[in-house]
């Protein structure tokens, strides 16, 4: 029975993948969606979004136990319905061990129906069992289940989730806000040695975030603010799951704030698989707690991340559809303490054209600096052993 609804689940992400205004609703135990951490008196639940607050420099300082790793896993839920239990709460499978905590960031306002315009924050520990029966067919049982476990609400504009002109920027100002207000609620709740950001949506190339909803100038303006609490950089940005990444104006704009960036250049996803059999056993998002721990550095695990990804393609139902489909993958992991030394170098700012490789660009004008592209792009998958590529991509490409 369990396997059965695995398999709805990845259907629902495979079509999710293949995709490259009403009022918020009551939640369960008469909650209704507010700006504060529930049970946190000292919070203003009236601060608008559209306030321009300023966020001064501002270290977070915690007596909780530290995990080695606190993640922040964004999602707009794949479009799922927020009474439904299928989908989103499905893909990642343990988000608290004795090493990581997972904080699950979802953008309600995703384009269903009926759905309340918040983003809620989730904090899910060993307990945490979307599979139970009692949750299968979703609904106010889920629903009840479900925000038990949350522990931020913060209303976004209904005007948002379709947002164009200049209101599309005032969102953009609307989302950076409420990020950074969510961002200190989880480093004060979950303090740790490392902290990693995955956004589970689609990609944009162009150095915004979560799927455009914040700006290329306000991500930073993000990332820098969290670079403040936290004291130091963000150790990574997984964007491993998003299509087309993979870009000089993503990097160029993020290289700053955190170590390391997972990226593709290409596409990503289209596929199908044998989910049942094989997510939980090899796809990087169905285990990541499985490859963080204080016995390997994070650049190791992050290594052993794409393998996994790698070994999931090989698998014979993967191999043979992609074959099928001549569908190009591709996975880079980028050291950002290498870009500017390669950027200065080949003048990737000032000479090169958009829609070029980089490496190929190297390659034609800086011919002698090739080993600091392998430098900065130091870990490469893709499947172009499966099928001669009618594309030349090197896992960097300038949009």
């Amino acid at each position: 029975m369990k396997n059965i609804w695995i398999i709805f689940l990845f259907l629902a992400i495979i079509l999710f993948f293949s995709g490259c205004v009403k009022e918020p609703t009551k939640l369960s135990n008469n909650k209704t969606p507010s700006g504060c951490a529930y049970n946190n008196p000292s919070c203003d639940d009236n601060q608008s979004l559209y306030t321009n607050n300023t966020y001064l420099n501002e270290n977070v300082q915690s007596n909780l136990p530290k995990k080695f790793l606190t993640l922040i896993a964004v999602t707009e839920a794949g479009g799922s319905e927020y009474n439904s239990s299928n989908g989103w709460a499905r893909v990642l499978k343990n988000r608290e061990t004795d090493n990581i905590q997972i904080f699950d960031v979802v953008l309600w306002d995703n384009g269903s129906t009926g759905n309340p315009n918040i983003i809620s924050v989730y904090k899910f520990d060993r307990t945490f069992d979307p599979f139970k029966t009692d949750y299968i067919d979703g609904g106010q049982a889920w629903i009840d289940y479900l925000e038990s476990f949350n522990i931020m609400i913060v209303n976004v504009p209904s005007a948002c989730s379709s947002a164009q002109g200049a209101l599309y920027y005032e969102c953009s100002n609307a989302y950076l806000d409420a990020f950074k207000r969510i961002m200190k609620v989880i480093v004060q709740n979950q303090p740790a040695e490392h902290y990693g950001i995955k956004y589970l949506g689609h990609g944009s190339g162009d150095g915004s975030i979560f799927a455009g909803k914040i700006t290329q100038p306000d991500s930073e303006s993000l990332f820098s603010y969290v670079n403040s609490l936290i004291g130091k950089k963000l150790d990574f940005l997984d964007w491993g799951y998003n299509c087309t990444m993979g870009t000089y104006q993503v990097v160029s704009s993020q290289y700053r704030y955190a170590n390391y960036i997972i990226s593709s250049d290409l596409l990503r996803g289209g596929f199908v698989a044998d989910w049942a059999n094989d997510y939980y056993r090899l796809k990087p998002e169905g285990i990541y707690d499985g490859f963080f721990s204080p016995s390997k550095t994070i650049r190791q695990s992050l290594i052993e991340m794409l393998d996994s990804e790698r070994m999931f393609w090989e698998t014979p139902t993967v191999q043979n559809d992609m074959i099928s489909k001549q569908l190009k993958q591709a996975l880079s992991i980028y050291d950002s303490s290498k870009f500017e030394d390669l950027m200065i170098r080949t003048k990737l700012d000032q000479s090169m054209q958009s829609g070029d490789a980089v490496l190929d660009y190297i390659r034609t004008n800086y011919p002698a600096e090739e080993q600091k592209f392998y430098d900065f792009r130091f870990h490469y998958i893709s499947n172009k052993d499966f099928f001669s590529w009618d594309l030349n991509s090197n896992g960097f490409k300038k949009n």
